[in-house]
């Protein structure tokens, strides 16, 4: 079955900030993609648990991980043979929220992803 995958490595740092209701949401991210040997996906994170919480952490890497699973960009078929790795997270102890680093690591991995050039493989 045809699945895509990335030609490059790229990076991308993102920046999610809204504000709804009166009240704020942030997250930062810096994110890195790359071509892997590995047919699976591969999430890793660099980003120690003593510099952001765990649970911002995880929240991110849902979203990637939400994206992955929405289907490739080009023509949506899966997305296979990729590593991405959280390289830093930054947070605001008040307007910082597990939402936040959702939306932030969906659309990061967007942005990252498209910057990898990726390609259609034929398998």
């Amino acid at each position: 079955m045809p699945y895509e995958t990335v030609t490059i490595q790229s990076e991308t740092q993102l920046r999610y900030k809204t504000k709804r209701e009166g009240e704020c949401a942030y997250a930062g991210i810096h994110l890195r993609v790359a071509p892997s040997q590995d047919r699976a996906v591969q999430l890793k994170t660099e980003v120690p648990s003593s510099e952001v919480p765990e649970e911002f952490v995880r929240s991110c890497l849902d979203g990637i991980q939400e994206c992955i699973d929405a289907g490739g960009i080009i023509e949506g078929y899966p997305i296979e043979q990729i590593e991405v790795t959280l390289l830093h997270a930054d947070f605001h102890p008040q307007d910082s929220t597990e939402e936040a680093f959702r939306r932030a690591g969906f659309s990061g991995f967007r942005d990252v992803y498209y910057k990898a050039q990726p390609t259609m493989v034929y398998d």
